[in-house]
């Protein structure tokens, strides 16, 4: 008797988590005014605009492909979702640095920075909007290997 207490609450919890507007999944209307799940500066609809496409359209990010080297991965406007990396030796000190630019400067989104030793795959999860584009700057020589997954 029980399992099946524990399977009928099991699946009454799935039914509420799945119906919008319940308290396990707010509708849309019922969300404060002003809170969102990933920040953009007020009335940029651009911005807006490429974050809904995060929320509907999961499977559908590029990859920058493994970079060792200073890089600029996407001009304008995107959303940053992950990026891994790892060492295939021990590295050389320095860092990884993310850019919102085109360039080594700018807005930093994120700076990691690595001692000599190995890394083994580590995945950093973001889901952040950049503006001007996404570069990766690197001050280690070629031994971290970084990839990201962005729209």
């Amino acid at each position: 008797m029980t399992r099946f207490r524990t399977i009928l609450l099991l699946l009454g919890m799935l039914l509420l988590w799945s119906t919008p507007g319940s308290s396990f999944n707010p509708a849309p209307s019922d969300v404060p005014a002003g809170v969102t799940t990933l920040a953009t500066p007020a009335g940029d609809s651009a911005m807006d605009e490429a974050l809904d496409a995060v929320k509907t359209t999961p499977s559908s990010f590029s990859s920058s492909g493994p970079k060792t080297a200073d890089a600029l991965i996407k001009t304008g406007t995107g959303v940053l979702h992950a990026v891994v990396c790892n060492s295939d030796a021990a590295a050389t000190a320095g860092s990884f640095t993310i850019y919102d630019n085109t360039a080594e400067s700018g807005t930093q989104i994120h700076t990691i920075t690595f001692g000599a030793s190995l890394y083994p795959p580590t995945t950093m999860v973001f889901d952040v909007a950049f503006t001007t584009g996404l570069f990766f700057g690197f001050t280690t020589t070629a031994d971290v290997t970084c990839s990201a997954s962005y729209r």
